[in-house]
C-alpha cells in the first residue's frame, strides 16, 4: 500500500494540525505533549537556527540528543532545509570514551558534516577533536518547541528521489556504518509497513525504543509520522528501570 505523498515532509504538513502527536512521558509529573500542529511549530523553530548557522540544502547535519521531541523536531527541522539529518546514539555511562570520540569524528568525515546539533549536558570530553579546523560546526540546542521568533526559511521542495537522511548502524564492529536512504524508499517501507499492521486512523503507537535505532526511527516516528498516529514515547533509561511502565501507559 502506497501512501498519497511524494515526500516525509509533504505527509507532516498534510497532518491535522489539532490532532495529538508525540507523548514523551519521563514520570507522571513529567509528561510532555504536542499536537502536529505545535510539532511543526518546533520544526520551523529549528530550521530557522540552522539556517542562521549556514545549513542549506543538501548538508549533512549530525543529531546527538536525548530522546525526546526535541531531537525529533531537530531531526524535521533539517528536512525543512533540504538537509540530511543523521541521529547517532547519545553517550550513557557504558560508553569508552575514546571510541566513542573517534566514532564521532569518523562519522562527521565520511559525512562531510555541516552541523553537529548536540543537547546541552553533552560531556565536553568527548569533543576533544571535533573543535579543528575542518570540523562540523557544534550548535547546542535551544530546548522546548516553541514557533520561530523569526520568520521560517520556505520549506524547501524535495523530490521524491532525495535522500532523506542517513541512517548508522551501532558501530559495535568497527566505525558506524552509513545508508543512506531516500523519500521514496522510505514512504515505500512504511506502506508496506502499515499494510502488514492493517494500520487505521484509531491506532496509537508506543515506543521506548532509541530513535537511532532501526525500528525506533521507522517504525516508531516516521509510521506515526506520515499516517498521522499520536505516538507514546519513552527513553530507553526509563523503560529499563520501570519496564511495566510500558504496559500501564
Amino acid at each position: 500500500m502506497s501512501l498519497p505523498y511524494p515526500t516525509l515532509l509533504e505527509a507532516l504538513y498534510d497532518a491535522p494540525k489539532k490532532k495529538a502527536f508525540v507523548n514523551a512521558w519521563r514520570s507522571e509529573d513529567e509528561v510532555q505533549e504536542v499536537t502536529f500542529g505545535e510539532f511543526i511549530e518546533g520544526v520551523q523553530a529549528h530550521a530557522v537556527r540552522m539556517a542562521l548557522h549556514g545549513v542549506r540544502p543538501k548538508d549533512r547535519v549530525m543529531l546527538i540528543m536525548p530522546q525526546g521531541i526535541e531531537l525529533m523536531t531537530a531531526f524535521m527541522g533539517a528536512m525543512y532545509l533540504g538537509a540530511v539529518p543523521s541521529i547517532l546514539a547519545y553517550p550513557n555511562f557504558k560508553v569508552e570514551p575514546a571510541k566513542y570520540r573517534a566514532g564521532i569524528l569518523g562519522v562527521a568525515a565520511n559525512l562531510s558534516a555541516k552541523l553537529l546539533l548536540l543537547d546541552e549536558a553533552f560531556p565536553s570530553l568527548l569533543l576533544d577533536e571535533m573543535t579543528k579546523a575542518g570540523g562540523p560546526k557544534i550548535l547546542y540546542s535551544s530546548r522546548g518547541v516553541e514557533g520561530p521568533s523569526t520568520e521560517a526559511p520556505s520549506r524547501y521542495v524535495a523530490d521524491t528521489n532525495d535522500l532523506a537522511f542517513m541512517q548508522f548502524s551501532s558501530g559495535t564492529t568497527g566505525l558506524q556504518k552509513g545508508v543512506a536512504l531516500t523519500h521514496r524508499s522510505v514512504l515505500c517501507q512504511l506502506g508496506h509497513l502499515g499494510e502488514a499492521l492493517q494500520i487505521t486512523n484509531e491506532d496509537r503507537i508506543y515506543s521506548w525504543l532509541p530513535l537511532y535505532h532501526d525500528m525506533g526511527l521507522i517504525a516508531c516516528f516516521m509510521l506515526p509520522l506520515a499516517y498521522h498516529l499520536p505516538v507514546v514515547m519513552q527513553s530507553p533509561a526509563d523503560w529499563v528501570m520501570q519496564p511495566v511502565r510500558m504496559l500501564q501507559l
